[in-house]
């Protein structure tokens, strides 16, 4: 685990830095948070492409120190030959860059099963969950999460997607079996999952293990570095005209459908969808 806990810092101080690693390259099962302005920062990783790369298994998370400049979760530059599956990266509330592609030698790089949160605690807030203008370097895109509560979702070679529907739409060929949903993680610098849309939906990539070397379904794998198992609730508050009390009520967005609450016999109702 790599964070700052007390002391001074620096706006530009990074969690990881990686420069011009050469050779089977890889990054796995790190947790970083609490840095000044980048998690990861990788310039030429695998660039002479002496082996396949892997940067695996990783919580990247938020709480970011810096107070100006861009942050960024994952910072790749002319990076080749790299294998990015199973990361949870979150930027917490910063307006931001989750992951950063650059560079005109970036080739054959990979990202699947990822969770890419640019977050936001307030609408309006939040930054790209991903971030490139070298998409050519981008080999496969699939079976990620991807959340922002900002404006804008992907940036991809000029165009800037407000949400995935419109990123499919605009790019075929790269997460078609991706989703938009917040991922429930517990914290900024906890990015293990409780109740999260990310249960069962990745794809098999060969990694049998997640973060904490709990093992991994081999056929529906779990999208992000946290291997869990979802809560599944399946129960009825009664008929329209029933008054419930002490109840606390947590769900997703996928499979759940609406409910209609009332905190008092003669209050008024609230319709949650």
């Amino acid at each position: 685990v790599i964070a700052r806990s007390t002391g001074t810092f620096s706006a530009f101080s990074y969690g990881l830095y990686l420069y011009y690693n050469q050779g089977d390259l890889k990054i796995e099962q790190n947790t970083v948070h609490t840095v000044g302005r980048y998690a990861m920062y990788c310039y030429g990783g695998n660039f002479s492409n002496f082996g396949k790369g892997s940067i695996s298994n990783n919580m990247f998370g938020a709480n970011f120190l810096s107070t100006s400049g861009t942050a960024y979760g994952m910072y790749l530059y002319n990076c080749k030959d790299i294998d990015f599956f199973h990361n949870s990266v979150d930027m917490g509330g910063t307006s931001a860059r989750t992951v950063y592609v650059a560079g005109s030698s970036s080739d054959s790089l990979r990202f699947v099963n990822n969770i890419f949160s640019a977050g936001g605690t307030y609408p309006g807030q939040g930054g790209h969950a991903f971030y490139t203008a070298f998409a050519n370097g981008i080999q496969q895109m699939d079976h990620n999460m991807y959340y922002s509560n900002g404006a804008q979702l992907i940036y991809w070679n000029g165009p800037s997607y407000t949400d995935l529907a419109a990123f499919q739409t605009g790019v075929p060929g790269f997460n078609a079996n991706s989703i938009e949903d917040a991922p429930g993680f517990i914290s900024q610098t906890n990015l293990h999952l409780v109740c999260s849309p990310a249960d069962d939906l990745g794809a098999p990539v060969g990694v049998m293990v997640d973060r904490d070397d709990q093992s991994r379904s081999a056929t529906t794998p779990d999208i992000g570095a946290d291997e869990f198992t979802g809560i599944s609730v399946t129960t009825s508050l009664g008929p329209d005209v029933s008054t419930c009390d002490l109840y606390k009520l947590y769900g997703d967005t996928i499979g759940f459908e609406s409910f209609v609450w009332n905190g008092s016999s003669t209050g008024d109702f609230m319709n949650i969808t």
